[in-house]
């Protein structure tokens, strides 16, 4: 009898030991599993609970991409899902996009309003504290769109979690920020309707918000045509039919790149 017991006192702690041994992996999650945006919004994802480099990937680019920092930006009207992969273990979130709000299909007139709420500086930490102030700071001496004053924020050593809080409640409206940089644009350069949307998109505003720029920033595309012949013939030379193919090569339509060659004296 005293021999099973002290048997099965031995199996006991060999049992807790073995069990002790065993490595428990954390249970890793997602923040978000589904979610619902308009074309131009942006979400940031992030995968915690769990080490390792994430990948970052999503089913339809063309709805919905994602960067390798985990921030998802909609661009279409659709569905996509988007994945976190760790080593072998793979985290998704289902991604709606609809379109913009602002009627005409994103691109009316009306620059729609975007209520920011106001966290407490008691609830921000020290981070976010300065990394709002810094791009407050940026947007009183130039124009930014949303993504652009995040990277500007990243370049300046905030994390991108820091940025992107700073981004989020800064209290700017992105339709506004890309009519001031489109008007910054026409000031020392001459750019036609679709070339001034590329140039805004570039800098990261989204289609919806550089069209409503383009609608908004008073241009006059002939005269602007004209403006662009004679900047290039300041500094080249151009038969008439070449400088026409070079103002519709820049986005001119064919009646405005004529008008602009002929107000260059052809």
């Amino acid at each position: 009898m005293k021999k099973s017991k002290k048997l099965l006192a031995i199996f006991t702690i060999m049992l807790l030991i073995v069990c002790m041994a065993v490595p428990v992996s954390a249970a890793g999650k997602i923040n978000k599993k589904k979610v619902t945006l308009k074309v131009g919004q942006t979400l940031q994802l992030k995968v915690t609970g769990t080490k390792g480099k994430v990948k970052w990937t999503s089913s339809k680019k063309s709805v919905a991409t994602v960067s390798s920092k985990g921030r998802v930006k909609a661009k279409k009207k659709g569905s996509a899902t988007i994945t976190a992969k760790i080593g072998k273990k793979k985290y998704t979130c289902k991604v709606t996009v609809k379109k913009a709000s602002n009627g005409n299909g994103g691109f009316n007139s009306n620059a729609p309003s975007v209520p920011t709420p106001a966290p407490s500086l008691s609830s921000m930490t020290m981070g976010q504290k300065n990394a709002l102030a810094k791009a407050k700071s940026y947007l009183n001496v130039s124009a930014f769109s949303h993504d652009g004053l995040i990277h500007q924020l990243e370049f300046n050593g905030f994390s991108t979690e820091e940025a992107t809080f700073a981004v989020d409640n800064c209290g700017a409206n992105w339709f506004e920020q890309a009519l001031k940089k489109g008007k910054s644009y026409l000031n020392v350069s001459a750019f036609s309707y679709t070339g001034l949307i590329h140039q805004l998109e570039f800098n990261k505003f989204t289609t919806p918000q550089a069209t409503y720029a383009d609608n908004n920033c008073g241009a006059n595309w002939y005269e602007q045509a004209a403006k662009k012949a004679n900047s290039y013939l300041n500094v080249s030379s151009f038969s008439r039919d070449r400088l026409i193919s070079q103002l519709e090569f820049n986005g001119f339509t064919k009646k405005q790149a004529e008008y602009g060659v002929i107000q260059a004296g052809y």
